[in-house]
């Protein structure tokens, strides 16, 4: 074999059998992405419901090979259903009665609450499910005053009388807290009283 004759190429048997993969279409690869970030959400999904719940193993090792690229992975919802909360709803026992027994004994917030907690034991009931503390007391008779005062005005209004006699006088009055005194105007509206016949108690 002379120089200028060339020798035969010799491909292997893998070269000559091998074909380059078909080239994907611009769909295919699109699907490919989303299916790929489809599975990897779901995997987050799956792991952070492990984290919160037990682990429970079991043997799904047949089905998971199907089940883990299918297209229609299963949602994860969380439980809507509203959580109950053991709060006790309080009674509220103060009547504007109550409220005027309290300012007429002129006790102060403090002996009110040592009084009303020792008379809701002696009735056998329990404390905790009535509103009986120093700020819940001074908010409901400070309530209650309000309502008296309108009741009065709005009844005074409905019924005026043509003539009315005006008393006022400056006095110390005992404060709320029946501790201290403190200056008041006291003004006092009356009519409609019956002329007394009589000075003394004597009625004869």
């Amino acid at each position: 074999m002379s120089d200028g004759d060339k020798a035969p190429e010799i491909h292997d048997e893998e070269d000559v059998n091998y074909k380059p993969p078909p080239e994907k279409s611009l769909k295919e690869i699109v699907e490919a992405d989303q299916n790929d970030a489809s599975l990897q959400k779901y995997k987050e999904a799956l792991l952070g419901q492990a984290l919160k719940e037990p682990i429970i193993v079991e043997d799904s090792s047949s089905n998971s090979s199907e089940n883990i690229y299918s297209e229609n992975f299963p949602t994860l919802t969380e439980s809507s259903e509203p959580r109950t909360s053991k709060s006790v709803m309080r009674k509220d026992f103060i009547t504007p009665k109550l409220v005027a027994a309290l300012d007429r004994c002129q006790l102060s917030m403090r002996d009110s609450v040592f009084i009303l907690e020792a008379t809701i034991d002696a009735l056998g009931c329990n404390i905790d499910e009535f509103l009986v503390s120093k700020s819940s007391i001074e908010r409901i008779r400070t309530e209650k005053r309000k309502e008296r005062v309108g009741n009065i005005r709005i009844d005074f209004q409905n019924e005026i009388p043509d003539v009315v006699t005006l008393h006022w006088d400056g006095k110390l009055l005992p404060a709320v807290s029946a501790r201290k005194s403190k200056e008041r105007l006291p003004i006092v509206i009356s009519f409609g009283l019956k002329k007394i016949t009589h000075c003394c108690a004597e009625t004869g």
